[in-house]
């Protein structure tokens, strides 16, 4: 259940996100991105990357949760770790 529930609130963000970028400047000439047409262009842009940034290390964490119940050796599990944390960087 909270797999899904973090699933769907990752898409419905990309879908806020996307219609937020698209919609930011008023019609009919959409792709003229001078500021006097555009609005909080700078929120938009600092609130999408600071949550596209806590969504990436929920989804790296994600696997490390699922693992702490997996009965496999302590090397085995720091190796699989170190696997996911590679997206980290």
């Amino acid at each position: 259940m909270g797999l899904r529930l973090f699933v769907a609130c990752v898409v419905l963000w990309c879908f806020a996100t996307i219609f937020a970028l698209l919609f930011q400047c008023e019609r009919p000439h959409t792709w003229d991105l001078t500021p006097s047409k555009c609005h909080n262009q700078d929120i938009i842009y600092y609130s999408s990357g600071i949550i596209n940034i806590l969504t990436d290390l929920a989804i790296v964490a994600l696997p490390v949760i699922i693992l702490f119940g997996v009965q496999i050796s302590r090397r085995r599990k720091l190796a699989v770790f170190a696997i996911f944390a590679v997206r980290v960087l």
